[in-house]
């Protein structure tokens, strides 16, 4: 799942939809803290364009692969 904070943070992350599910269920906030999702997520990186951003899928797969390899 792919989580993305705007504002004062600006940040973007990918989290196991598992992990999202398991917060969801036990915690009695209903928006998840920036902090949450870098602990357990891995942060998407991002180019600010004029008015949107470009994300970095590519890097995104590599960590994911690496993570992979490295289990």
């Amino acid at each position: 799942m792919v989580i993305n904070y705007r504002g004062k943070v600006n940040r973007t992350f990918a989290v196991p939809a598992s992990a999202v599910l398991d917060y969801l269920n036990t915690q009695t906030r209903k928006s998840i803290p920036w902090q949450w999702a870098a602990l357990h997520g891995i942060e998407v990186e991002q180019h600010q364009l004029r008015v949107h951003c470009r994300y970095d899928v590519d890097g995104l797969l590599r960590k994911l692969e690496e993570m992979e390899d490295n289990a």
